[in-house]
C-alpha cells in the first residue's frame, strides 16, 4: 500500500480491523501498524499467538522480525507504558518533573541540590515576564556565585529534613508495634515461601 495518500492510515486501519475482527477486544489490540497480543496467563499466550499468526498467514501478511517482541509483561505502546497493572506513567516523560519538584522529605528539588539554582522551563525564557524584564546579567552572575557558596548549607538542611522525616515515619510505625516475648515451646506462625506474593506481580514488579 502506498503511504503517500492522505487516507492511507484510515484505509490501513479498516483493513486491520477486518483481518483481526475476531481477536480485537478479546486477546488483541491493533492501531494501524502497531499490534499487541494480550493474555492473562502464560499458558494461554501461545494459543493466542498461534491464532493471530494463523490470521496473518491466511491474508498473506508479513511482519518485521526486528519489531516483534515476545513473552513480555509490559512495554511501550502508542507512547504509553502498558503493564499487567494497566497504563502507567512513562519514566522518560516524568523524570524532568520529578527532578524539578520539591520532595516532601528534603523540602528541596533534586535539581537545585545538584546545580545550586532553580530550573526555568523554555516557556518562561521565551515569554515576557517580570523575571525576564528585570534580568541583569552582572547581578545574576553575582547571585549565582552567592547561591553556590550557600549550596553546602542548603544540602545540609535537606539532609536534616530527610532524617527528620525518617524519624517521624519510624515513630509512627513503632506506635503500632506490640512487643512480644516467646519461650521455648510456644506456637508461632511460620512464613512459608509458597505463601508469598509472586515477585512478578504488584507495584514493584519489573516491566
Amino acid at each position: 500500500m502506498p503511504f503517500g495518500l492522505k487516507n492511507t492510515r484510515a484505509t490501513y486501519q479498516r483493513l486491520m480491523d477486518k483481518v483481526f475482527h475476531q481477536q480485537i477486544g478479546q486477546n488483541m489490540e491493533v492501531y494501524i501498524d502497531d499490534m499487541v497480543v494480550k493474555t492473562t496467563s502464560a499458558e494461554g499466550h501461545a494459543a493466542d499467538l498461534a491464532e493471530v499468526f494463523s490470521q496473518i498467514r491466511r491474508h498473506n501478511m508479513c511482519l518485521n522480525p526486528k519489531k516483534c517482541v515476545f513473552d513480555v509483561q509490559g512495554g511501550k505502546f502508542l507512547g504509553f507504558m502498558i503493564t499487567s497493572r494497566g497504563i502507567e506513567a512513562n519514566p522518560e516523560n516524568i523524570l524532568w518533573t520529578y527532578r524539578c519538584t520539591p520532595q516532601s522529605t528534603m523540602q528541596e528539588t533534586p535539581y537545585r541540590l545538584t546545580y545550586g539554582d532553580d530550573a526555568m522551563i523554555p516557556v518562561k525564557v521565551r515569554e515576557t515576564s517580570h523575571r525576564r524584564q528585570v534580568f541583569n546579567n552582572e547581578q545574576n552572575t553575582q547571585e549565582i556565585a552567592a547561591d553556590l557558596d550557600l549550596i553546602d548549607e542548603l544540602r545540609d538542611k535537606a539532609q536534616i529534613h530527610e532524617e527528620a522525616c525518617k524519624l517521624r515515619a519510624s515513630r509512627r510505625y513503632n506506635t503500632r508495634v506490640r512487643p512480644r516475648s516467646f519461650r521455648v515451646g510456644d506456637l508461632v506462625w511460620r512464613l512459608l515461601g509458597e505463601a508469598r506474593r509472586d515477585v512478578s506481580e504488584g507495584k514493584l514488579a519489573p516491566n
